[in-house]
């Protein structure tokens, strides 16, 4: 019977720790909310209606409406040489190229984009960003961190999308700017305490470096949850959603809750 009021206690102080911790995350919330969402220029953004250039043209668009993050997809030729591509099947059809995949450095770039746009190669981006010194890149395919800090004009102003452990511990080490992809990110630690309690999982971003994370919209109550304990901790979360700029700006009023910048094609006005 002595155990009785021992374990009337611990429950009471375990609800109690509960709703203390509820409070205090949606009160951060709340006061993340204040704050502007982060505009990012998905694929350097829109132009003339078309997606995924990751072009000149489309940065110098996308920076012109007021953007000041742009995301770039970062791929490899034959011989070796980084280059902004999405998929080069993709590109392929972009460029009417006939040749096999991936193509050469100089294949690359005597081809336009869709006949008018130019294409990148890291010294096209290196350059841009040198004239652009309030913007910052955010890379996408690559999963290289040193390569990528050590090519980069400033590190300060980059971000990359990681998609492993030994990335994410690897660029948390180098610089600030690692962004933990959410799918991956939720496979790292599968403890049956990380599974049981989110918040030490969630303490494995800050502990090594990772100060965002990159998601779709959230599908279920565990994974908006999740995002909002996420945030609560100060790691920014940016979410990327597919549809007419309406829907996603219908999109990010839905789910404002769990993020803190959103993926553009079409640049707000």
């Amino acid at each position: 019977m002595r155990l009785l009021p021992f374990f009337a206690w611990t429950c009471l102080l375990v609800f109690v720790f509960v709703i203390c911790g509820y409070i205090y995350i949606e009160m951060k919330i709340a006061d993340l909310n204040k704050n502007n969402v982060i505009v990012i220029a998905h694929a350097g953004g829109e132009i003339d209606g078309n997606i995924y250039t990751n072009s000149l043209e489309a940065l110098n668009n996308s920076y012109e409406k007021g953007a000041r993050v742009f995301e770039l997809d970062i791929s490899e030729t034959k011989d070796g040489h980084l280059v902004a591509v999405h998929k080069w099947d993709e590109w392929a059809e972009f460029t009417s190229y006939q040749g096999d995949l991936p193509p050469t450095i100089e294949e690359f770039k005597k081809l336009r984009i869709l006949g008018k746009y130019t294409a990148l190669d890291f010294n096209d981006i290196n350059n841009w960003f040198s004239e652009h010194e309030d913007a910052t890149l955010i890379t996408d395919k690559i999963n290289n961190p040193a390569l990528i800090t050590s090519l980069f004009v400033d590190k300060d102003r980059l971000k990359m999308e990681l998609f492993s452990k030994e990335s994410l511990i690897a660029g948390g080490k180098l610089f600030d700017g690692g962004m933990a992809n959410y799918d991956a990110f939720s496979k790292i630690l599968q403890t049956p305490s990380a599974k049981m309690l989110f918040i030490p999982k969630a303490n494995y971003l800050k502990n090594n470096n990772i100060k965002y994370i990159v998601t779709g919209a959230p599908t279920t109550m565990k994974d908006k949850l999740r995002l909002k304990i996420i945030r609560s901790l100060d790691v920014q979360v940016y979410m990327f959603f597919f549809g007419t700029h309406e829907q996603v700006e219908e999109q990010i009023n839905k789910n404002r809750d769990y993020l803190d910048g959103a993926y553009y094609d079409k640049i707000p006005s």
